[in-house]
């Protein structure tokens, strides 16, 4: 809509009988593209993780186009929309520097896209104010490289898919894992608590066996092993049925097969756990 308006192209087609709506059309569009141009550059290059200053920058952008469009309707400053375009321009390429310093790749594409867009614009200022002649150059370049911006900023769209990809694979990754050690450490503490009440009742049984005098004392011993067999139960039941939980839900909120599979697995292993506990709680009642 600007470059149709600028170039005629738009009064001689669109609304040939309405000169004047042709000459607001383009300058009002000014205002409007720069705040959605703010916001985007604010989500592409996710300037807040980057430079908190040139996120708030992008962001006074916003009431200062509003502004400047109000200013152009009513008359009292026609010319508030270029300058808005001009200092939007050296705002987006300074952002696409800052972020390209602090790490963020994806800038690169940014800062090409609105050098070019630069390079166009000064040629027409230029031949506007008589440095350059008036030829295809001067006149389109700015329209050439609008579209070659657009270009290079689709681009780097494209090129982000992958590198997030990338970085849920490796999410997901980290999570399995972390539940694996989870249940290996798990499992390794009931053979290690069974181990321990297994030995305990034999020392029971051998001390029924040779000595019956004692019966009280190992009825005692008795009452105290299952005390803390009921005791150990429950204190691993309730991790273990907490695992079970996160792993159910993993279930549901996973959609790569692989990670799922992966996920079924640790699910069917917690819950053999979970009934090897009931099981101990259980003989411990009967006890």
């Amino acid at each position: 809509l600007i470059f149709s308006s600028a170039s005629g192209y738009a009064g001689m087609f669109l609304w040939p009988e309405t000169p004047v709506l042709n000459y607001y059309a383009g300058r009002l569009s000014l205002g409007v593209f720069t705040i959605f141009l703010s916001i985007f550059a604010i989500r592409f290059l996710e300037v807040r993780q980057y430079s908190k200053v040139m996120y708030y920058a992008l962001l006074s952008m916003i009431p200062i186009s509003i502004i400047g469009t109000i200013l152009v309707a009513t008359g009292l400053l026609s010319s508030a929309g270029n300058n808005i375009i001009s200092i939007t321009v050296i705002i987006m390429l300074t952002t696409g520097i800052v972020c390209r310093v602090m790490g963020n790749h994806t800038a690169t594409y940014f800062i090409v896209a609105w050098g070019i867009y630069l390079v166009g614009g000064l040629l027409l200022t230029l031949r506007n104010s008589g440095v350059f002649d008036y030829n295809f150059w001067t006149t389109h370049f700015v329209e050439i490289g609008a579209t070659l911006e657009a270009t290079l900023i689709a681009l780097a769209l494209g090129a982000r898919y992958p590198r997030y990809k990338e970085e849920h694979e490796k999410v997901q990754e980290l999570a399995l894992k972390v539940q694996q050690e989870a249940n290996e450490r798990l499992e390794q503490k009931v053979k290690e608590r069974t181990q321990e009440l297994s030995s305990a009742y034999e020392e029971l049984h051998s001390m029924l066996e040779t000595n019956k005098e004692q019966t009280r004392v190992i009825e005692n011993k008795n009452a105290e092993l299952d005390a803390f067999f009921y005791r150990i139960s429950h204190d691993l039941r309730g991790p273990i049925s907490s695992l079970l939980g996160l792993t159910y839900l993993a279930k549901q909120e996973i959609s790569d097969p692989q990670a799922k599979e992966y996920i079924d697995r640790q699910h069917e292993q917690v819950g053999r756990l979970s009934h090897i506990i009931t099981g101990l709680i259980n003989l411990t009642k009967l006890n």
